[in-house]
Formats: structure tokens, sequence, C-alpha cells
């Protein structure tokens, strides 16, 4: 499977790659970022160059809106003018701020130091003026290099000119340090140096609900999960239903980008200037050279549809500069949403404990991307404050609806008064032109009054003038809801933000004292628990090598061992003893019971005896007697086998009872 992109010149250059698989399972990581755009990958690849486990979510693919469409411009300063950040914070705190748009342009610079000719870097860049104001732009350079400390070299418009051979340009501030690239390219390079140090990208992976309340976040995509102590929300306009809070802070504004077909010596010859290239209305045109093609941008509208003949319509603004270049052919032409916010800064900062946000950068964001790429990596990882410097450009609604509708009559009004002072300019310029031809200054302007008075008093001029003031008429009617709105929500969002900014410095102060305390807290208490923990494993060390184990193998030697050995004596004898004290009782057992049945026999022995000298006496003194005496003897040879059971079974003790109670009855 591989990636594609739309069709633009830079991804037809660049080549399709091996496309990212999406978030399938439930994962854990220190920080989740929202949003594969420049936000995105540079605070991804700053926090991994710090050491951080990061998880990168993209509901599309990398790069796949404006950071891989735009012109590639990397330079100093912001979307809003100096003047205008300077009446907001002052000179100093805007002179910070101008400096952390240096530092971007410095940190892009380092990463494509490597090869310059990977990412088709080119030097320099001309701020080029459409009307005639040497003086102010003069003062400008010098004010940028007193109060900025930056260097700009200002061309005249004979040297503009010679580069740009164009009659619609005057002067310029040339930007040596500034320069341009091919935007899809870089952010490969991004992408590939994040996962090099272990970051986790998922391409088509949209988060659909999130919970960032508690200490650890939780981030949900159609088919998995990640949870993180960290969320950047780096997204734009397109961030989702997840976080409708920061969408509508970002207004939608669109620009497009055409790209010619080869042509040759023809746009070297019109375009002689190798470095990036753009005018200095607030929708001026923007381009610069790709080998012998001409990269061509502009028209900033607020509308969600680019027009249906793009090609043709950015031909021709092509051909109003450079009337040499009118048939050249389109060969790409796109269209790319950018992010505003209604101060024109860049929104970055911390929403919430532990949910950063980078956005809206107002096409203003090669640098400024990288830049609070390394803002919020350091805010994480390092507890630095930087970020504060933002905190007076904060959330504020975009308006909606009617904030787009806001914006673009206001663009259409700065065009209006852009086309208005290029006029007179042009004017101005004729009249010197005149003048250098020999014409006085009044003949000139008597000349031009006349004709203009002639053709106001003509029908045609008549009914321009009419209708010039009926449209003038409706259109100030039709603006006059959007301006009285737009009045109301500027005067409200700079009411609110000076009431918030002091409390909102306050709770960050607060908040981040406390958490610098509780972090060197945990760090003490982290640090406490890993000495006790040491010095309890080397007592333990210790007293094992030194206690336990030698008093253990003494008490072994000297009371165990012994110990077993004469109990084991012990009971060999006590078994002995016992054996022959049982042989013994035997013996004697055997013994006493043959006295007794010897002494028993002896006197049953003498017992008969007498009773037989007895019946013997009787006898002679009775002879009929003689059954009885022969049943006596009878009797007293039974009595003298006592041991001997009878015939019928009878027991020796009843047959004993039996004859004695026979023999008492034969005496009786």
């Amino acid at each position: 499977m591989t990636q594609t992109l739309d069709p633009t010149f830079y991804a037809a250059n660049a080549g399709s790659i091996a496309a990212r698989p999406p978030l399938t399972q439930d994962i854990e990581a220190d920080v989740c970022l929202v949003g594969g755009g420049f936000a995105g990958l540079w605070t991804a690849r700053a926090l991994a160059l710090r050491g951080k486990d990061v998880v990168l979510l993209e509901a599309g693919e990398i790069a796949g809106g404006a950071s891989g469409q735009n012109g590639g411009f990397v330079s100093a300063g912001y979307a809003a003018h100096l003047s205008k950040i300077v009446s907001r914070v002052g000179p100093d705190h805007a002179r910070e701020l101008y400096q952390l748009s240096r530092e971007g342009v410095e940190t892009v610079r380092r990463t494509i130091a490597r090869d310059r000719r990977a990412v088709h870097a080119q030097p320099g860049r001309l701020h080029v003026l459409r009307v005639n104001d040497e003086v102010g732009l003069s003062d400008y350079a010098e004010m940028l290099s007193r109060d900025f400390g930056h260097e700009l070299e200002l061309w005249r418009k004979q040297k503009v000119r010679a580069s740009l051979v164009s009659d619609r340009y005057f002067q310029a501030l040339h930007e040596a340090d500034a320069f341009h690239l091919d935007p899809l390219l870089l952010a490969r390079l991004l992408a590939a140096e994040i996962e090099d140090h272990g970051g986790r990208i998922y391409e088509g992976s949209r988060v659909i609900s999130a919970d960032i309340g508690g200490l650890r976040k939780s981030l949900h995509t159609e088919q998995g999960r990640v949870r993180a102590f960290s969320v950047v929300l780096a997204g734009s306009a397109s961030i989702g239903a997840a976080f409708p809070w920061l969408a509508q802070t970002v207004m939608p504004i669109r620009t497009h980008v055409a790209v010619t077909a080869p042509l040759g010596d023809r746009v070297k010859q019109a375009i002689k200037y190798e470095g990036a290239i753009a005018d200095t209305r607030r929708a001026g045109d923007y381009y610069h050279l790709i080998g012998d093609r001409l990269l061509w941008g502009g028209r900033i509208s607020a509308r969600k549809k680019p027009p249906r003949q793009l090609g043709r319509v950015m031909q021709h603004d092509i051909a109003r500069v450079y009337p040499q270049l009118k048939d050249a052919p389109i060969e790409y032409a796109w269209s790319g949403v950018m992010g505003y916010a209604i101060h024109l800064m860049p929104q970055i900062g911390m929403a919430q404990p532990g949910v950063w946000v980078t956005s809206a950068f107002g096409g203003h964001g090669l640098n400024t991307t990288a830049m609070a790429g390394e803002l919020i990596a350091s805010a994480i990882a390092d507890h630095d404050d930087r970020w504060r410097l933002f905190i007076p450009f904060g959330l504020v609604w975009s308006g909606g609806r009617a904030g787009r509708a806001v914006a673009q009559a206001s663009y259409w009004g700065m065009q209006l008064g852009d086309w208005f002072d290029e006029l007179q300019s042009r004017a101005t310029e004729r009249d010197e032109v005149a003048v250098s031809e020999g014409l006085a200054p009044g003949l000139a302007a008597h000349v031009t009054r006349r004709l203009k008075r002639r053709f106001f008093e003509s029908a045609l001029g008549r009914a321009s003038i009419a209708t010039a003031r009926a449209l003038r008429k409706a259109a100030i009617a039709m603006a006059q809801p959007f301006i009285w709105t737009g009045r109301k929500i500027h005067g409200g969002a700079i009411a609110l933000g000076n009431a918030l900014v002091p409390v909102i410095w306050f709770i960050a102060r607060v908040i981040g004292s406390i958490a610098r305390a509780i972090g060197k807290g945990m760090e003490a208490v982290a640090a406490v628990a890993a000495a006790v923990l040491r010095m309890i494993a080397r007592t333990s060390v210790y007293c094992w090598q030194h206690i336990i184990a030698p008093t253990a193998a003494r008490i072994w030697e000297k009371a165990i061992v012994p110990a077993g050995i004469r109990t084991i004596t012990e009971g060999k004898r006590a078994l002995t003893s016992s054996r022959e004290g049982i042989s013994a009782l035997g013996h004697w057992t055997a013994k006493t019971a043959a006295e007794q049945s010897r002494a028993l026999r002896e006197r049953w022995a003498e017992a008969r005896k007498q009773k037989r000298v007895a019946a013997e006496e009787k006898s002679e003194a009775d002879e009929p007697a003689d059954n009885t005496k022969a049943d006596e003897a009878a009797v007293t040879e039974a009595l003298e086998k006592p041991s001997e059971e009878s015939e019928n079974g009878e027991k020796p003790k009843k047959k004993r009872k039996r004859l004695k109670e026979k023999k008492d009855s034969i005496e009786a």
C-alpha cells in the first residue's frame, strides 16, 4: 500500500511512499499529538529528541493539508503586521516575539543543513511594494534594524525592475537570511526523524472522542486508544468534533497555488531572482522559480470551495504582473486551507494542565511551527515558560459563518484599497514620465483635469458616477451588519482579553509554581527513597555477609550438628534398652506363669491325696458305698486334669465347677 496525496506539483515530484498504518489497539505514551502537519511534526520531533515517548495521530496523511501544499517560504515574522503586535503588547514584548520567529527560521535551517538539496532549498526573499513608497519602506527597514536587530537591504525601483521585469513593482526589502524549500519533502524528513528516535506515527487515525480532564488523558480513534500524561493539539480548523472549543477559534482561509509547465529561458528573462518573492499586500501574490517552472500563489478567500477554473484564474494573475508570460500553460493548480485566529497570531500555550495547543499560524507557519514545537517541547520536558509570551494572543471565537463573511468583506475592502493605491502610484509615475519628457507638471495636470471633466459631463460618465454611488451605498448598507457585528465582537474580545489576561497570568504562575514545587518535591522524595533503599540493601548485604551467615555457620557446627549426633546416639540407646526390656519382660512373664501353674498343680495334688486318703478310710468304714467311691475316684481323677476340655466341648473352669459340685454331692 502506498501513500497518495492531492495532485500537486510537490506530490508528483516527491513520489509515493509506504503508507503508515492506522491505530488499531490500546497504547500508552508520554505525549500524544493530534495533527500531522508541521505544528505536530516539529513538536513531536523536539519531544522525541528530548527522550519522550511520543505518539502522533493524523486523520489523513502526513502533511496532506496546507503543510504539504504551501509556497514553502521560510522567513521571520508572523501573519500579523509588526506594528499591530507592538501596539498590543508593547515594544519589549514584541521584540521577544520577533526574536522567537527568527529562531524558528534557524531551527529549520539547522534541520536541513545536512543536505539542503534534499528539500530544494534556495536562499533569499524579496518583500516587494506595488506602490511607490520608498520613504516609508526605508523607515520600516531602519525600524527593524534599530528596534529588532534584523538587517534588511533596501532595493530601489531600478534594481527591483532589473531583477523582476514588471512595471507593477517599485521598491523592495531583501531578506538575505530567508529561504524557500519543498514543504512536502521537509515534512517527510521530519516524520522520518521522529520515527528514528522512537516516535510512533499513525495515519488514518482521526480522534473521535477524548477525555482530557484527569492526570492521565485518553484519546479514542475509531479502532484504538492512546493514554498519555500530556496531549498536544496541533490541528487547525479541521481538528474535528473531538475538540470543538479549539476548532471554533480558528477561521479557515483558502489560498491557491499553480505551477506552470517548463517555460525555458522565457521565465528566467522575466524573473531573474531565484529566491522567494512576495508583495506586501494582505491578499498579495507570492511566487518563486522551480528550475524553468514558475510556482505562483495568491488570492486569499474565506469561501469553502476554490474557483471552478482555477488554472485560468491563476494564469490571468501571472499575466497581469508579467505580460510576457500571459500564455504560460498551467500544469498543476490546487487550493489549500490555512488557519487564522482573529488576532492573526499563532495560538501557542497550555489550554489546561497537561493539554497544549499549537495552531492558527495564518499562512506564515514554516518558521513559527518550528518555533512553537521547540517552545512546547521545552515546556513539557524542561519546564520552560517562554510560551507565556503568547498568552495575550489566546483562544478567541472566530465568529463562525458570520466571521467568515466579515473576513471576506474585509479582504474585498483591502483589495479595493490596494487597487486604488496602485492606480495612484501608476498615475504619479506617468506624471513623472511626462515631466521627464518635457511636459510641465501643471500642463499634465491641466490635461488630466480636462479629460476627467469631459468624461464626467458625458452621458457615460454621469451613468458611471450614478452606478458607482448606488453600488457604494448598497455595499455600505450590506456591510453595516457585518461591520457592527465585527466591531462588537472585536470590542468584546478586547475587553474580555484585557480582563482575563491578568487572571490567566496569575493562574498560570500559580500553576507553574505549584507544578515546579511538586516536581522538585517528587524529585527529592525519589532521591530520598533511592538513598534509603540503597542503604537498606547495603545494610542487608553487610548483615548477611558478616553477621547472619557466620553466626548460622557457628550454630550449625557447634550446636545443631552435635545435638543431632547426641539425639541419634540416645535414640539408638533407647531403642536397644527398649528391646532388652521387652525381652526380659517376656521371660519374666513366662517364668511367673510356669511357677504359678506348678504351685497350683501341687496344691491340687495335695488336696487329691488328702481326699483319696479320706475316701479310703470311709470306704473301709462303709463297704456298700463302693459305687460312690468309684464316682468320687472318677471325679477326683477328673479334677487332676483341669486344663483339658470335656467331651461335649465344655470349658475347663465350668467343668471343674460341675465336677466339684458333683463331688460335694457324693460326699454329702
